[in-house]
């Protein structure tokens, strides 16, 4: 099933970004910078997802896991990953940015509708709030994340009691 992204066949200039489980479909404009690993500060009494913090330009931003936030289960940050530093898209109190672990670098795609298939996938909205759609690029499956889904869990766990 093919469906339009632009009725004008614009380009979309997306992150194609390697989890270690599938690959995630990223506007270029959502990302802030990728940086290389460094040991996450452990917060005490969180999710599995809320793997720390980390220190980036002088701010002090959460390190989450969009698998583990997916329910695929965590992998932890080790030497030689990299973090994917994302803008936030909705308020930004008090985490303007958030980063999540990537398996290598993210490769940059300027795309247009005809370049992605979408795909139907019934776990899309139902069971998987966090999945916005599933595309096949260039062969590869990778999922368009809802990432207001996403900093609206983030922002619900960091208002929460401790």
């Amino acid at each position: 099933m093919t469906r339009k992204v632009d009725q004008d066949n614009k380009q979309l200039s997306v992150m194609f970004v390697p989890l270690g489980w599938s690959h995630l479909l990223v506007p270029c404009s959502a990302i802030a910078e990728l940086i290389a690993f460094q040991e996450p500060v452990g917060v005490e009494n969180t999710p599995d997802w809320f793997l720390g913090e980390i220190n980036w330009r002088d701010n002090v931003i959460p390190l989450i896991s969009f698998e583990g936030m997916s329910g695929k289960g965590v992998s932890a940050a080790a030497p030689g990953t990299l973090y994917l530093v994302i803008n936030r898209l909705t308020e930004s109190d008090p985490y303007p940015f958030y980063a999540i672990p990537v398996k290598s670098v993210p490769r940059n795609l300027r795309l247009v509708a005809d370049d992605l298939n979408w795909k139907k996938d019934q776990n899309v909205k139902e069971g998987q709030p966090l999945r916005e759609a599933v595309v096949t690029v260039d062969g590869q499956e990778a999922l368009i994340p809802n990432l207001i889904g996403l900093e609206s869990m983030l922002t619900e766990y960091m208002r929460s009691p401790a």
